[in-house]
C-alpha cells in the first residue's frame, strides 16, 4: 500500500496492458499458457516499477489538523505591511531628531547612553527623554493614520 500513491490495483493492471499491447509484435509463445504469463509478468514489472518509484519519491506525511504553523498566514503578513508602511509614514513626519532617537533605539538597539553620544544630548536621562517623546509621538501618527474598522 505505501507503494501505490495514487494508483489503484485497476490503475496498475492497464499500464502492464498497455505496455503488453505495444510490445505484442515481439511475443513469441512457446506454449498454450505462454500469453497468461506473459501478461502475469508485465503486471509484475509494472508493480515493481511502482514500488521502485515510491522508494524515490519523499515521504510524505499527513496534515495534522491540530498543528498549527509557526509561520503568518497571508492575512497577518498584510496586516504586517499595512502596519511598517503607518510606522515607515508616521516616521517620515516626525522632526529629524525624534526620527534619528527612534531609529537608533529601535531598529539598531543603541543604549540610552550610545543614544546621547550619537544624538549629542547631555545625559542617557535626556536621550530616554528624548526618545520617549519621539514615541509618543509615533504611535499618535500611527494611530490617526490605522484604517476605521
Amino acid at each position: 500500500m505505501w507503494a501505490r500513491d495514487l494508483a489503484d490495483t485497476d490503475d496498475l493492471v492497464q499500464s502492464a496492458l498497455i505496455k503488453t499491447i505495444r510490445n505484442l509484435d515481439s511475443f513469441q509463445p512457446t506454449c498454450e499458457a505462454s500469453f497468461q504469463q506473459y501478461l502475469r509478468q508485465a503486471v509484475r514489472n509494472v508493480v515493481r516499477d511502482e514500488i521502485r518509484g515510491a522508494r524515490r519519491r519523499p515521504v510524505t506525511a499527513g496534515i495534522d489538523p491540530d498543528h498549527a504553523s509557526d509561520s503568518p498566514s497571508p492575512l497577518e503578513r498584510v496586516l504586517g505591511r499595512e502596519r511598517l508602511a503607518r510606522y515607515e509614514d508616521a516616521l517620515a513626519r516626525l522632526t529629524a531628531a525624534e526620527r534619528g532617537a527612534i531609529v537608533a533605539r529601535l531598529e539598531f538597539g543603541f543604549t540610552h547612553r550610545e543614544l546621547a553620544a550619537a544624538l549629542g544630548k547631555g545625559t542617557p536621562d535626556a536621550a530616554r527623554k528624548l526618545t520617549q517623546k519621539a514615541m509618543g509621538r509615533l504611535l499618535e501618527l500611527m494611530r490617526d493614520a490605522a484604517p476605521v474598522e
